[in-house]
């Protein structure tokens, strides 16, 4: 079988048909689900493409890498995370030097592996391209629109240009998008596919539309015009109060981009069919993380929280041998592994993760001890937000100000009653459990650095060699 993993940018879980939203932005999906696995609890490792994507694509959290790691003490008094790309650049290909890639193991395996996406952050610049023998991060483009852009804009200002031209440029630039359009995303995939069809192939595509700025194609946002449309997302990016009313044009943009995602994914399996190959292909359909529309106060994702509106993911699969409906909680941290138990193929040591498929057939996984999933990340001062979240219960932990908070997720979905006082026994419980991951993983990175120190040892006294 073929793989085609789909991850789509800050998709939240209750904006999907097939798990409660009654809005229809995801006919297509929901199909797809009936058809297939329906995971209706599935979280993100964490609640931004940083920490989400490196465990789908290594089992493996990044998070805790830089966590644990001997340079996090001195680093959090100097710099925050977010803002060091050069940090980021470094522990994503660490990761993927001290971890076994999905990719790299498919490939290994005699499979043709390519990745279609335009998230300058998920790009070869920042060690993303490791293990793919084709890789389209549309990421030189991303970069020549913006040199022009910038040049067209001087070269305007500086000639004295009419009002009439300054009004028409930055007419264009309110309604361009930073990112290739899914249509884009599928018509490089599908032509590169073309030319593998005959060859077993796995695929990686990340579609951006639903990420702000919220702007669907003019047939799937209704009655709001371009203007209205561009004022609205200028507004949400500049962190400007929002009205109600314009609070629920913005949700509007974000369903029809949904609606446009799903058509093209529809169109993408069309495609697929018309190809013949759709039959012979796995298709794993996600998020990285959701969006907050004012759920707890915030917009968007640039903060790190851990409630469901930002960790809460769709995740389906189609055509595997299976067809069923898994309400128990997953991390999408098991994508990998599940990838390879539905290939049949030996796992990797360092996978974290387990294969979803045992709990698909009702079976319980090996070594998974507990029902819950772990999701965690770091605040804007570098300290550790993390939550433990069960079908019923969500615990969260706050390290920076030792707050704590608990969930009844069945008797209030929206989180908006702290039972931390009230039921504190299930809450050290969860708590507890946390504490282990932290503890297991504070091992494994202790681990990773020693081999890391002894790989250092090794090249300095092969120099010393060289010289001798």
């Amino acid at each position: 079988m073929n793989v085609i993993l789909i991850t789509v940018d800050s998709l939240r879980a209750d904006h999907i048909g097939a798990l409660g939203c009654a809005k229809n932005t995801t006919p297509n999906l929901d199909g797809i689900a009936e058809r297939g696995i329906l995971f209706t609890n599935a979280f993100s490792y964490g609640s931004t493409t940083f920490t989400s994507i490196p465990p789908m694509l290594t089992s493996s959290p990044l998070i805790s890498y830089y966590y644990f790691h001997e340079f996090y003490e001195t680093e959090k008094r100097a710099m925050k995370l977010h803002e060091s790309l050069d940090r980021y650049k470094e522990l994503v290909t660490r990761l993927f030097e001290l971890k076994v890639t999905i990719t790299g193991i498919l490939r290994e395996q005699g499979y043709e592996t390519a990745a279609f996406h335009s998230n300058p952050y998920l790009s070869r610049y920042y060690g993303y391209g490791k293990d793919f023998s084709h890789f389209d991060d549309s990421f030189g483009v991303y970069n020549l629109r913006k040199k022009i852009g910038e040049k067209i804009k001087i070269a305007l200002m500086c000639s004295g240009a009419d009002k009439l031209a300054k009004r028409l440029y930055f007419l264009i630039r309110r309604n361009a998008i930073p990112y290739e359009r899914a249509e884009t995303i599928n018509k490089e995939a599908i032509s590169w596919l073309r030319t593998k069809k005959n060859e077993k192939f796995f695929v990686w595509l990340h579609y951006m539309d639903t990420h702000a700025p919220y702007k669907p194609p003019k047939d799937f946002r209704h009655e709001i015009s371009s203007l209205k449309m561009s004022d609205i997302n200028r507004k949400i990016l500049s962190k400007e109060d929002v009205s109600d009313s314009e609070l629920r044009q913005l949700i509007d943009l974000y369903d029809g981009s949904i609606k446009y995602v799903d058509y093209s994914i529809k169109c993408l399996m069309d495609e697929l069919d018309e190809m013949k190959i759709l039959d012979d292909t796995i298709i794993i359909i996600t998020a990285d993380h959701g969006e907050e529309f004012r759920d707890h106060g915030k917009f968007l994702h640039v903060e790190t929280r851990m409630y469901d509106e930002l960790i809460h993911v769709p995740l389906i699969i189609y055509n595997s041998e299976y067809h069923a409906t898994v309400d128990e909680a997953v991390s999408l941290i098991d994508i990998a592994p599940t990838i390879i138990d539905m290939l049949d193929l030996p796992t990797a040591e360092t996978f974290q993760g387990r294969s979803l498929i045992p709990i698909v057939k009702g079976e319980k996984r090996s070594g998974v001890i507990s029902e819950g999933v772990v999701s965690h990340g770091l605040d804007d001062k570098l300290e550790i937000i993390a939550a433990y979240r069960t079908k019923r219960w969500k615990y969260i932990l706050n390290k920076i100000n030792d707050r704590e908070e608990l969930y009844d997720m069945k008797e209030d979905p929206k989180e908006t009653k702290n039972l931390y006082g009230v039921e504190r026994d299930i809450a050290e419980d969860l708590k507890f459990r946390i504490l282990e991951h932290f503890s297991h993983q504070q091992k494994l990175v202790a681990k990773d650095m020693e081999k890391e120190k002894l790989k250092g040892r090794i090249k300095k006294l092969r120099g010393v060699e060289k010289t001798i």
